[in-house]
């Protein structure tokens, strides 16, 4: 809501400032248009009069007036443009303010803290997820020693294998016989 309301600003400046260069740009044609008229009429005088300089110089004090005048007219209603705009800018920023802090409060009204059991039920959940982490963890450890210690196992019983094989070979051929059967008999055991 903050940025639309700066959005909201943005534009309104914006708004000002293209209105205050229209209202500046007919000002200055409105001021060169009543000059180039004020010219034509002091060469029609020059033109027609028989006495210039009487008729001249009430001409140009007539075009001075005239032209104060106009000048006073148009910074007038110049003043009251801009008056009138920022104004209207006024009135447009109070409603917006107006707007923002009714959607402030109705967002804030339907906002609602957690409740007893919402907290409740938010910690044991955290408190089963911590224990199922641990639980997990420990698990995982006592894995891998168990692995760790099954292959160590599994290692030695090989070497010792190996170790009775060779200690077999050394042995007589009817010694050799009965250990071999041992030996299978001891591999075909089912865990």
């Amino acid at each position: 809501l903050i940025f639309l309301n700066q959005k909201i600003q943005e534009k309104f400046s914006n708004e000002l400032q293209a209105n205050f260069t229209a209202l500046s740009e007919g000002f200055r044609q409105v001021v060169s248009s009543v000059e180039n008229d004020y010219i034509q009429r002091f060469k029609n005088i020059v033109e027609t009069c028989g006495d210039l300089d009487n008729e001249i110089k009430e001409k140009v004090e007539e075009g001075k007036n005239d032209l104060k005048e106009t000048s006073i007219e148009v910074k007038e209603k110049l003043t009251d443009d801009i008056i009138e705009l920022i104004s209207g800018i006024k009135r447009n920023q109070e409603k917006n303010n107006k707007l923002y802090e009714e959607k402030l409060k109705s967002l804030s009204k339907a906002v609602k803290p957690f409740s007893t059991r919402t907290a409740i039920a938010i910690c044991a959940l955290c408190t089963l997820c911590l224990s199922a982490a641990f639980s997990g963890a420990t698990w995982y450890v006592a894995q891998h020693e168990k692995e760790a210690s099954l292959r160590f196992y599994a290692r030695a019983f090989l070497d010792m294998k190996k170790i009775t094989e060779e200690s077999m070979r050394k042995l007589p051929k009817s010694d050799q016989q009965n250990i071999k059967l041992k030996l299978d008999e001891i591999d075909s055991r089912k865990p």
